[in-house]
């Protein structure tokens, strides 16, 4: 969690010191342990500095090779480094940025293809005139970049930096805002509330000279690999080998360490194999929200079972989230993340990592996405279907439906009618009598009272001028993934993924930590992607193969558990109650500019009655209408 900024002046004017100073010293809170700033003709780099590593405690930034030919910045954790110092025979004792340089060096701009960790570095290459970017395969390091054409190029690791340059220009990106409102607009992973900046995309580099801006893709996911191990063991044991692996990259540090402890599998996987290495002299952190009020979302149960198995190699801490108010630290949070929060339990969160600040932890581990990582299987499912697999497929969902205390009969009977019963309607409509299929259909489908706003939609919602405005940017239904693994390759690519990493890694920025997602090693998710379907669900168990590669690990009670924490009640608990008077003002209009994008009338009749149970769908289209506002009226766009 250090922090990059720099600028290249494609016009050929010097960089001004007193505006590039402006730009490197707002982002000094990601840097408590030293600052750096090199300048050379018409470029600038800077560096802020967090100290993790044994490693790190001898880097200093920017970096330069002898005759400054050379220059990096660089925010970086390799995680390859026995790998490279072999192959680019340096010593043991060389930092993560060396090893970079030496990297680009060797390899140029294809080096990121070597590089195993999680990144973003900026070159300047003084012999070639360009600079040259790279962010990692999943986007765990923030870069962000404004480019205008023929004058400069500006990046950093936040927003706020680039919005210190006066040329910036500071202009809302309306898509930004309808994917916020829940508009289904097709956007990638690039765009951001400002429409002049962007993000460097993960797994992609940048070559900028004067006269260009170069984007290339160096690394993606292959739907089409696939492993073939002989038995279920030898899958287990590669994941568990694998798995350990990704969480002992993440634990070298010179200082303590934490890891978010939700009692659900992910979490409670990284803190268990994080514990086989941790003692009672340096015992591992763990951080997790409980509720004493909605206990609905109370997790302590599964909690418990993950600190009782490791006892003293654990130091628990526990925050009591239905105390707080998701508006408790609004101000900071919102000029930390430099945009419109969409996750409305990001709170607790803060006051966890502040905790770990408390505790002097500056690493945090995280389960982020361990579930679309390992996958849920349900494009199996579909594989099943598709195939007329019919007796495989009823064993799956009444296995499933047995292990949640569900019917199955009405599950299977849609499975059915999908892939056997639609197709047959649609070809031969003369020959059947398709209307009695259909109604038949009907007939036998499990019945359900729908809410009152169920015939609601993200048009209701929004303000109708702005609605109009973004219907020719509605991206197309996409058609049923054939397999499995290209359903699992194309949750693993979306780009709300890579977003909700930057929220939660500036929010740790804001604490002095660094964010550490295991479950995002690459090593670990090209091995998940490539798993048969049958290993990622059986029996009715989902991640089925994760749950095998757990065993002696795990508590049993974790391993094997079917259901999931509800966080929904909570959620609303603080939207409804907590931030109770915030959410009357703006639908009063008090807030005005929200008024631009969503309709008012519509969240007064949507707005739903505080309870213990069932809550309203909107209230999540409610939190991110509110947080908008607030942001607009922070920033004052």
């Amino acid at each position: 969690m250090s922090a990059i900024v720099g600028i290249l002046q494609q016009d050929g004017q010097p960089v001004e010191a007193s505006r590039f100073e402006k730009m490197h010293d707002v982002l000094t809170h990601r840097g408590p342990d030293g600052e750096g700033v090199w300048y050379g003709p018409a470029v600038a780099l800077g560096h802020q500095m967090l100290h993790t590593t044994e490693e790190s405690l001898r880097a200093v930034l920017p970096l330069a090779n002898g005759d400054t030919s050379v220059v990096l910045t660089a925010d970086a954790r390799i995680d390859n480094r026995g790998e490279l110092l072999a192959d680019l025979q340096l010593p043991p004792t060389v930092t993560d940025e060396e090893i970079i340089l030496h990297a680009y060096r060797r390899w140029g701009a294809t080096c990121p293809v070597h590089l195993i960790g999680a990144y973003a570095f900026a070159i300047w290459d003084a012999a070639r005139q360009r600079l040259f970017c790279a962010r990692d395969h999943y986007g765990l390091k923030p870069f962000y970049y404004c480019h205008v054409p023929g004058q400069f190029f500006a990046f950093a690791s936040e927003l706020k930096a680039l919005l210190e340059h006066p040329e910036v220009p500071r202009i809302l990106n309306e898509m930004a805002v309808a994917e916020h409102l829940l508009a289904p607009v097709d956007v990638d992973t690039t765009i951001t509330f400002y429409k002049d900046i962007a993000r460097l995309a993960p797994a992609h580099s940048l070559v900028v000279t004067r006269e260009e801006v170069k984007q290339q893709r160096y690394w993606h996911l292959d739907p089409e690999r696939e492993i073939r191990y002989g038995s279920d063991e030898e899958y287990a044991e590669e994941l568990r080998r694998l798995f350990a692996q990704a969480v002992a990259c993440r634990t070298r540090s010179a200082f303590p360490v934490g890891s978010m402890l939700s009692g659900g599998l992910d979490s409670s996987s990284i803190v268990s194999v994080a514990a086989e290495t941790a003692s009672k002299e340096a015992p591992l952190y763990t951080y997790s929200a409980v509720f004493n009020k909605m206990q609905q979302s109370d997790e302590r149960p599964y909690i418990n079972m993950v600190l009782d198995k490791y006892g003293e190699r654990l130091t628990p801490r526990m925050v009591a989230a239905d105390q707080l108010s998701p508006l408790q630290h609004y101000a900071d949070m919102l000029w930390h993340q430099d945009s419109a929060i969409q996750a409305g339990n990001l709170y607790f969160f803060w006051n966890l990592y502040q905790q770990a600040r408390t505790d002097g932890v500056r690493v945090i581990l995280d389960g982020f996405d361990g579930d679309t990582t390992l996958s849920h299987g349900i494009g199996y499912l579909h594989e099943l279907a598709r195939a007329r697999k019919w007796k495989t497929l009823v064993h799956e969902v009444r296995s499933h439906a047995k292990n949640w205390g569900q019917p199955w009969k009405g599950v299977a009977w849609q499975w059915f009618r999908e892939y056997e019963v639609a197709p047959i309607v649609r070809k031969w409509p003369a020959v059947l009598n398709a209307r009695s299929i259909a109604k038949e259909a009907v007939r036998q489908l499990p019945r359900r009272k729908a809410p009152a706003t169920a015939a609601l939609n993200w048009t209701h919602m929004l303000d109708t001028t702005f609605a109009a405005g973004i219907r020719d940017n509605i991206r197309p239904q996409r058609p049923m993934a054939r397999t499995e693994r290209e359903e699992h390759c194309y949750l693993l690519g979306r780009p709300v993924m890579h977003r909700i990493i930057e929220v939660w890694e500036a929010s740790a920025a804001a604490a002095g930590l660094e964010l550490r997602l295991p479950f995002c090693d690459r090593r670990l998710l090209e091995f998940c992607l490539a798993l048969p379907a049958n290993q990622k669900r059986r029996d009715g168990w989902s991640r089925v193969v994760m749950r095998h590669a757990m065993d002696g690990v795990l508590p049993r009670g974790i391993q094997w558990r079917a259901d999931k924490g509800n966080l929904g009640p909570s959620f609303d608990h603080g939207l409804l109650v907590k931030a109770k008077e915030e959410l009357q003002q703006m639908m009063d209009g008090d807030t005005g500019a929200i008024s631009r994008f969503v309709d008012l009338d519509m969240l007064h009749k949507t707005h739903p009655e505080f309870k213990q149970e069932s809550m309203d769908n909107y209230t999540v289209y409610h939190w991110r209408a509110l947080s908008l506002a607030l942001w607009l009226q922070y920033t004052g766009l």
